[in-house]
């Protein structure tokens, strides 16, 4: 008995949707370079494997502690869980001009003897796609010391990480606009990450100003 050949269809000749028509060609597709190269075929099913997922290469920098070590070499570091009351969540949303999704910050506060002379805080931004781990640190006025980001996962724009952008916050305290395009300059390539980090620095500095100098 003569095994029948399967053969492929057009578009045309294929009776239902979209789908099954490219289900119709892929199938011939997948049969022909099975046929030809067994290798072949295994090739081109792992890439549309892997193209079928968006990966991200997570680059990790500095370890929190590592980093608020580098502003306060010294000093007893604290933590300090400060929580938002339920009642003033919408008003420092407003302030802060992004949503506050959480009402538990874990603050670190930072001691020599029984003077405070620093505070630090880790959170997350999303950038476009992905958060960015940040590490903001503060001197007992309320100023920023220090913008790290420990660590981060989008395909690109990781040029936030580097001074020339981080060193525009220094000194900001919550008198500054912190706006993208005013006080504060794009990263060209990055503009997803710029903003990130601009609303997370701006966020952490109402935060201390509502926890820590009412």
């Amino acid at each position: 008995m003569k095994k029948m050949r399967q053969t492929c269809k057009s578009p045309k000749e294929v009776s239902g949707g979209i789908e099954d028509c490219l289900t119709s060609l892929w199938g011939c597709k997948f049969r022909r370079a099975r046929k030809k190269s067994p290798s072949g075929f295994i090739l081109i099913v792992l890439v549309l494997f892997f193209s079928s997922f968006n990966l991200h290469a997570e680059e990790i920098y500095l370890k929190p502690l590592e980093a608020i070590r580098q502003v306060f070499p010294v000093g007893e570091i604290i933590p300090e869980k400060k929580s938002i009351k339920p009642e003033d969540k919408a008003r420092l949303a407003k302030e802060a001009g992004i949503k506050i999704l959480k009402l538990d910050w874990p603050f670190q506060v930072i001691k020599q003897g029984k003077k405070i002379i620093g505070y630090a805080l880790v959170d997350n931004e999303l950038g476009k796609t992905e958060p960015i781990t940040y590490l903001v640190t503060l001197n007992p006025k309320g100023e920023v010391l220090m913008v790290e980001i420990l660590a981060y996962r989008e395909s690109y724009g990781s040029e936030v990480k580097e001074k020339p952008f981080l060193k525009q916050f220094e000194k900001k305290s919550t008198y500054d606009p912190l706006k993208l395009d005013g006080d504060i300059t794009n990263v060209t390539g990055a503009t997803y990450s710029s903003k990130a980090i601009t609303r997370g620095v701006k966020k952490i500095l109402v935060l201390w100003e509502y926890f820590y100098n009412h």
